[in-house]
């Protein structure tokens, strides 16, 4: 295999004010523009996390009641095959 001639680099050249100057000014501008940003973006996600707080309150009542009336027609269905509880039309017939 034949060697490949080496690539020697000379010394680096300085970089120009201008350039630097340009890097830190964009920096520096990124910086900012990121915390103006940040700030917006908090302000809208408390705005949208307050329309999920108050969606998600009628969620979760909606759900407890449907699992409550579940619960409760299990337990009267329990207690109806346990002969604890008998049906309104069979009070009714007693009375």
């Amino acid at each position: 295999m034949a060697s490949l001639p080496k690539l020697t680099l000379g010394p680096a050249r300085e970089v120009s004010a201008i350039i630097r100057f340009g890097r830190y000014a964009a920096l520096i501008s990124g910086f900012i523009f990121g915390s103006y940003k940040l700030r917006a973006l908090k302000v809208q996600e408390h705005d949208i996390q307050a329309h999920e707080n108050k969606i998600r309150a009628v969620r979760d009542a909606k759900i407890k009641a449907e699992r409550d009336a579940y619960v409760k027609a299990e337990m009267d269905a329990l207690g109806r095959e346990a002969g604890i509880i008998k049906d309104v039309e069979e009070v009714q017939e007693e009375d």
